[in-house]
């Protein structure tokens, strides 16, 4: 039976993926500093914060030549982007995980961030059980829900009508697949477009 060592944890080399822990470690940095805490169940009233994307910084050539060369360890960091749903404001933030603490934490005006995974889900479950769609599905002799494709993207600011540029707005067109487990995008239920206010969800 192996012993447990007590030697010190390897460090990352400095181009190294952040690890699931670096990644615990800055959404806890970020909830200890600045309140951001994703989901809804944990932001009280209020529907919380999202976020959207945690990329790790590389360092500079400089940096990395330096360290090769025997010079200090580059810093360990890494960009979040976040949105604050019940302001519909994105924020952009540098985290330091060798200092633990942040070094940027700034809002973005009149951009929304990308949308997540959890967004998709949750719309997709908004469009299917809203009886609106409903309606409009069986009027067009469309009744097993489970046949029914959304596919929600975001806006363009380019392309968005005036009236929602300034909200986090999303396009779904809808099809319906010819049996299960068929090609789910060779009948679009034709004209059919939902738009989904996903903060509002």
């Amino acid at each position: 039976m192996s012993q447990p060592s007590d030697s010190p944890p390897i460090e990352p080399f400095p181009l190294d993926p952040l690890s699931v822990d670096e990644f615990t470690t800055v959404t806890s940095i970020l909830r200890r500093d600045r309140d951001v805490r994703a989901g809804s169940v944990d932001a009280g009233p209020e529907l919380g914060w999202r976020i959207a994307s945690i990329e790790m910084i590389e360092p500079s050539k400089a940096e990395l030549s330096a360290f090769e060369d025997g010079g200090p360890r580059p810093a360990r960091r890494a960009e979040v982007i976040c949105f604050n749903r019940s302001a519909n404001a994105t924020y952009k933030s540098v985290v330091s995980l060798t200092l633990g603490r942040i070094e940027v934490f700034e809002h973005i005006p009149g951009v929304q961030a990308n949308f997540t995974v959890d967004e998709f889900v949750e719309c997709d479950q908004l469009l299917r059980a809203h009886p609106d769609v409903i309606e409009a599905l069986r009027g067009r002799g469309i009744t097993d829900m489970g046949l029914v494709f959304f596919d929600t993207w975001t806006y363009g600011h380019a392309v968005a009508p005036p009236e929602f540029r300034d909200r986090r707005i999303g396009w779904s067109d809808s099809w319906v697949k010819a049996a299960p487990g068929a090609n789910p995008y060779a009948r679009l239920v034709s004209g059919l477009h939902c738009v989904v206010d996903l903060n509002a969800m």
